[in-house]
């Protein structure tokens, strides 16, 4: 049973039956029992006990249907309980622009059947809100929430929702509001949506938090919801089966998780660009998530990214206070830059790939010094078994900087930046790392760009093993302009091993080692089969400097086409 299930507790009686028939003793005891035991709430066909307390309104029913008619723009009504059953139907009519508060003290709400109104319908209810699989609303807005909106602040046109109830509101069901109109979803405990939830050109708020403010789209075209920052909230999921269809789309755990396993699509009507934005405590994005404008997700805990698909046309945003993985997924910016921070680690894996057209792909990672997949990577920065592209006719945009920094004092298997059997695709690849191995590139790694650098820094190292750069595999890097390879390490600045290939009209080793002590000290170290070439004749080719000495490399061919 998932973090989102609901646990719930089955009552056996047990009965014994007599072969004669009950006396009429017996018969008024089970009476005077039944009556003395506590009522169990059953969902009603229509909302019950209706009292108009503010505005005026009528509140007729027939059969299957209820009709509320509002005379006022804003009205508050007041429910025993708000049930609507499979095959019938509520609506609401309101004067243009009108909104109507619905404060129900029954049991949670059931909604199966059809809700409709012209304008802003709020259903407020502590015990919580759940539309079922037939139900189909239709309006122009629509608030719900288990937190307390007070009917004095609502007909002022003050949206302040304060702590009361933590019942659940999830929706299995078909939610529709007008063009450029709003759905939110709100309150203190689980939200979940697995229906269908569609706002053209306007927004879609999942929001789980007990105190939050609600501003009325004015001159931002879109609704915002601002959360107390001493608010605590629970959960909010999208589920598989969930589709989320607006123009901006926001799921916001405060202080509590959020799981996106279902679509997400968010697009602009006009010149408004659509915005998807995930913030919590710990984030697991999964499905597809697509926009015209940005994507924006922060977490205070981890995120992870599995079997994703998510596109933007401008920017993609993600920041970790925890870990953040990428795994089996594909992240994609038309236009724009995709940036991924962690203040801990970082990994790209699984045959994922990172790309844009017209922007930048910039990495960053702290470091944990943790291992990860099968043990194998280390590194604040981890790519591995993926791809990463970035291009552009602008030769300022659509490069590559991968940033890794962790203290590796007390730990040997500490990396800045690690990649291993990955492609990067860019203008210009740029690599900064530092840690028991600043840069590591091992397995069968392919660099291509116009200007490849990278720079490694392992002087602060556990036992005086740090090496700066350290290519070991087989690594092939070609640039259009230069290489420049620049390693700083306790044992050794930078290291060959393998099979390696760097094909460039200018290609630069600068490797410096810094523990005098070490019998293994050395600015560069030369293992196995190194190939260097100029793809210009006439150019300096390459060169080695070994704590500023210019070296020949041993066991390593330096050709010129």
């Amino acid at each position: 049973m998932d973090s989102t299930s609901m646990s719930s507790m089955l009552m056996h009686l047990h009965k014994k039956n007599k072969k004669n028939a009950l006396s009429s003793v017996c018969i008024l005891s089970a009476a005077i029992l039944q009556a003395s035991m506590p009522s169990i709430a059953v969902a009603q066909d229509l909302p019950t006990g209706g009292t108009v307390m503010l505005g005026q309104a009528t509140i007729n029913a027939s059969n299957h249907a209820m009709n509320i008619t509002q005379s006022t723009p804003n009205a508050v009504i007041g429910w025993g309980s708000f049930d609507i059953a499979n095959g019938n139907s509520v609506n609401f009519q309101v004067p243009t622009g009108g909104a109507t508060l619905n404060q129900i003290s029954g049991p949670s709400s059931k909604i199966n059947g059809n809700l409709t109104s012209n304008g802003t319908l709020f259903l407020v209810n502590p015990n919580g809100v759940l539309f079922g699989n037939g139900a189909n609303v239709n309006v122009g807005s629509l608030v719900t929430s288990t937190s307390t909106l007070e009917k004095n602040d609502f007909m002022n046109g003050q949206y302040t929702f304060t702590a009361d109830g933590k019942g659940t509101i999830s929706n299995s069901g078909t939610l529709t509001a007008g063009s450029g109109g709003y759905v939110v979803l709100a309150g203190a405990g689980t939200i979940q949506n697995e229906g269908t939830i569609t706002v053209p050109g306007g927004t879609i708020q999942l929001v789980s938090a007990d105190a939050f403010t609600l501003t009325l789209p004015t001159q931002n075209p879109f609704l915002s919801v601002t959360v107390d920052g001493t608010a605590k909230g629970k959960i909010v999921n999208n589920e598989k089966a969930g589709v989320l269809s607006g123009g901006a789309v926001t799921l916001h755990a405060q202080q509590g998780n959020v799981r996106s396993i279902g679509t997400i699509q968010a697009t602009s009507i006009g010149d408004l660009k659509g915005s998807v934005n995930i913030a919590g405590a710990d984030l697991i994005i999964s499905g597809k998530t697509d926009t015209d404008g940005d994507i924006n997700i922060s977490s205070s805990g981890f995120t992870a990214f599995a079997n994703a698909a998510v596109s933007a046309a401008n920017a993609v945003n993600v920041d970790a206070k925890n870990s953040l993985s990428v795994g089996n997924s594909a992240i994609k910016s038309d236009s724009g830059n995709i940036n991924l921070s962690s203040e801990h680690t970082l990994y790209v894996f699984g045959n994922s790939s990172l790309s844009t057209n017209n922007g930048d792909i910039h990495l960053r990672g702290k470091g944990g010094g943790q291992k990860f997949a099968n043990n194998s990577l280390f590194g604040a920065v981890n790519i591995q078994d993926s791809t990463l592209s970035a291009s552009s006719n602008d030769s300022s945009k659509g490069n590559i900087l991968l940033d890794g920094q962790q203290d590796a004092s007390n730990h040997y298997f500490k990396a800045g930046v690690q990649i291993n059997n990955s492609s990067l695709n860019a203008n210009t690849i740029e690599a900064n790392g530092k840690g028991s191995y600043g840069v590591l590139a091992e397995g069968k790694n392919t660099f291509n760009a116009n200007d490849i650098l990278i720079n490694g820094d392992a002087t602060i190292t556990y036992g005086g093993h740090g090496m700066g750069v350290s290519f070991d595999g087989n690594n092939t890097l070609t640039a259009q302009n230069a290489i420049t390879v620049t390693g700083g390490g306790d044992q050794a600045g930078i290291v060959f091993s393998g099979d390696n290939t760097f094909t460039s009209p200018h290609t630069r080793f600068e490797g410096h080692s810094h523990n005098s002590n070490s019998s293994e000290n050395t600015g560069i170290r030369f293992s196995g089969k190194l190939s260097t070439q100029s793809n210009v004749l006439g150019t300096p080719g390459t060169t080695f400097h070994s704590n500023d000495v210019e070296v020949t490399p041993v066991n390593t061919l330096v050709n010129t086409l």
